[in-house]
């Protein structure tokens, strides 16, 4: 699954949205450093969820991130792409 916000001042889109033990998890998939992630910070903003995501080409690691309009802190899991298949035992320990 995916979300779609069709917001008349804006469109925002994320990849994937991972349900995982009763929470929906957002998943935004990205090539790069791209440290914008404007969709998925919309996404988090209407969220009650505190954990998001991303996928990448680069080391593990996880940051706080404030999102951009709302201020709202939430945890992103950022994970290489190789280790997607370990979702659920990164989400078990991290999120």
């Amino acid at each position: 699954m995916f979300w779609v916000n069709e917001n008349t001042q804006s469109s925002a889109e994320v990849d994937f949205v991972w349900e995982y033990e009763g929470r929906l998890i957002p998943v935004e998939v990205k090539l790069g450093h791209n440290n914008h992630l404007k969709s998925l910070h919309q996404y988090m903003e209407q969220s009650d969820d505190d954990v998001a995501i991303r996928v990448w080409n680069a080391p593990m690691q996880i940051d706080e991130v404030v999102s951009l309009y709302k201020k709202k802190t939430f945890k992103l899991i950022n994970i290489p792409f190789y280790m997607v298949g370990f979702l659920p035992e990164i989400m078990q320990q991290k999120g």
